[in-house]
């Protein structure tokens, strides 16, 4: 069996993992991809938990406010929690 046809097999099989990288569930896509992929129900299952799960998302330049006292500040990067530097006030981001 050529090499090119073997690859293109084994990028068939992956797939729910290419389309769910960016998910939330990326890891649990994979996970059921590899281990039950194999049979067409669980391929199939991979690929709809895939395109149903919700993306990750990255905080690219918001501007935190704190509700207590006001203070701006610009933010880069993903963060689940920000504390002013200002007041003290803890926020919780999801």
């Amino acid at each position: 069996m050529p090499p090119l046809l073997i690859l293109l097999g084994i990028a068939f099989y992956f797939i729910p993992t290419i389309a769910g990288y960016k998910t939330k569930n990326a890891s649990g896509v994979f996970i059921l991809n590899l281990l039950l992929g194999w049979t067409v129900i669980g391929w199939i299952a991979a690929l709809i938990w895939a395109y149903s799960s919700p993306e990750e998302k990255q905080v690219q330049n918001w501007i935190y406010t704190c509700n207590k006292c006001g203070y701006k500040k610009s933010i880069d990067q993903r963060v689940n929690l920000i504390k002013c530097p200002n007041c003290g006030h803890e926020t919780i981001y999801m």
